[in-house]
């Protein structure tokens, strides 16, 4: 049976967490490499360092359909801030392949293709090793990334993401008129109803009187005017890749078996995964060191709506990849 934490996004503390891009995605800490793959990626080192610390951790986050590295602000944010004092710490956060300012290179991308872009990056990095965590197609990445290459993932992360094969039955072309409407206030609303469910939205914040769906309209308003213009050919690419994408029982059996700690996060009420995916990957995925958390009312955007939980479980899948 999964874990089901629930408080969430309620705070004042939790919208300020929102807006700290500028702290952590300033221009010049923008990086655009040329990677073995032949693709230029876009990336950022997030870094907090001690010079008293005994050992150095790294992480790399990979990002969902057509989101940028960005969209991790606030789980950066809070990583950082909760690093434990003893250790250093890395986080590498990227624009896939058709995404952001990375390349939107042409013909058909696959989710294997994208984690090869990933240990390439990794490559350039010189990081051996990492902490995995992915979010929606970024974790199907992740799961590639992880039955090709299981000596380079000290823990692997999957969140509100799928093995494949699947029909979406709550797809009602939200996708498609997000990528064709002009309208930026038409968009913010497709957008966080689509991300977040009405039964959160609508609640009010717990240290004032404002509506929670006020406070996520402007924030993604404010995301939308300031993002990079969308590549129809990096939006087919990824969709490409999402849609041909299928991790069979043998593989998820063998990432079962690589042995690192496994954390799995679904959500009962999201409109773009369905939490069944979630559930079928915790059914191969399975043993002492996998556990699976899974938050009924939750919807696509965990990682906003549920940002200290998340948070929280991943520090944990942390420690016990080094205990």
């Amino acid at each position: 049976m999964p874990d089901t934490p629930a408080r969430g996004f309620r705070l004042q503390r939790h919208v300020d967490t929102l807006y700290t891009e500028s702290k952590h995605f300033a221009p010049e800490r923008k990086r655009l490499v040329k990677i073995s793959t032949g693709v230029n990626i876009e990336y950022v080192i997030h870094e907090h360092q001690r010079p008293d610390a005994t050992k150095e951790d790294r992480i790399v986050l990979v990002m969902g359909f057509q989101e940028v590295k960005e969209a991790w602000t606030p789980n950066v944010d809070q990583l950082l801030h909760q690093w434990p004092v003893d250790s250093n710490l890395k986080i590498l956060t990227f624009d896939n392949r058709g995404a952001g300012r990375s390349d939107a290179t042409w013909g058909r991308y696959t989710t294997s293709q994208l984690a090869t872009d990933t240990l390439a990056l990794m490559d350039h990095l010189e990081w051996q090793d990492a902490h995995i965590i992915g979010m929606s197609m970024g974790g199907m990445i992740a799961q590639e990334l992880a039955s090709a290459a299981p000596e380079r993932v000290k823990s692997l992360s999957l969140l509100v993401t799928s093995r494949g094969k699947y029909v979406n039955d709550r797809d009602d072309g939200t996708l498609r008129r997000i990528l064709f409407t002009r309208d930026p206030d038409a968009v913010t609303k497709l957008v966080v109803n689509m991300l977040y469910p009405k039964a959160f939205t609508t609640q009010i914040m717990a240290d004032s009187d404002e509506p929670i769906y006020q406070k996520l309209v402007a924030f993604h308003r404010q995301r939308i005017d300031n993002a990079a213009p969308s590549s129809f050919i990096g939006w087919m690419g990824q969709m490409l890749a999402i849609i041909t994408h299928y991790v069979s029982d043998e593989r998820l059996t063998a990432i079962a078996q690589a042995g690192f700690p496994v954390l799995i996060i679904g959500c009962g009420e999201d409109d773009l995964i369905p939490g069944r995916e979630l559930e079928t990957l915790a059914a191969h995925i399975k043993g002492t060191h996998v556990k699976y958390v899974a938050y009924e009312d939750g919807g696509h955007l965990v990682t906003v709506q549920y940002m200290d939980e998340v948070t929280k479980e991943l520090l944990d899948t942390f420690h016990r990849a080094s205990s």
